[in-house]
């Protein structure tokens, strides 16, 4: 709100019920989401044992395992058969109902985290604040003006989605290497 010009809230849940309020409380648990879920944020990833089910599948499948409680929507990034390092991705599973369904005794995972407020980097926090500014600039200030400049200083050429981006690839470049494909381990 302050970025638009606009007195601030206490909190999403405020007594009075401002139309600012409404407004925030209403668009910022889906867009904290959204923009969480539109990218392989580094602070997101997360790894884990899955666990085992005790209900087995009916057909093909021999395992079946829940995936975790604090998985984003989109969020299977890699599955494993080991948790060793030079590991190679396992892909032959299906994954439905919230369920990873497998041939194999044990299944590792690499998944995005939904994470806490607490636990983001302030590069993330601030383009959360602006992805929130540009989408309720026009309900907030009603100027088209407003929500296409927000829109541009968001989403544009150099914006904060790219900016946030770099700074995040930044944060662990051990993650953006090629590793367990056959093409590349054998070269």
């Amino acid at each position: 709100l302050v970025l638009l010009g606009q007195n601030t809230i206490s909190s999403l849940t405020e007594d009075d019920k401002s139309p600012q309020a409404k407004i925030c409380a209403v668009r910022y648990p889906v867009l904290r989401l959204k923009l969480m879920a539109s990218h392989p944020w580094n602070f997101t990833i997360n790894q884990a044992q899955l666990s085992l089910q005790v209900e087995t599948p009916s057909h093909q499948w021999k395992y079946q395992y829940g995936l975790p409680a604090d998985i984003l929507s989109d969020g299977v990034l890699a599955l494993y058969e080991t948790s060793a390092a030079g590991r190679r991705q396992y892909l032959d599973f299906v994954s439905q109902r919230g369920l990873i369904l497998a041939n194999v005794a044990t299944m590792y995972i690499d998944y995005q985290k939904n994470t806490d407020e607490t636990l983001w980097p302030n590069y993330y926090t601030d383009l959360m604040a602006h992805v929130l500014a540009a989408d309720i600039a026009f309900a907030i200030t009603r100027k088209t003006q407003v929500q296409q400049d927000f829109n541009r200083i968001v989403y544009g050429p150099g914006g904060e989605l790219q900016r946030a981006k770099a700074l995040d690839a930044k944060a662990a470049p051990q993650n953006n290497t090629l590793q367990g494909y056959p093409i590349i381990d054998a070269r």
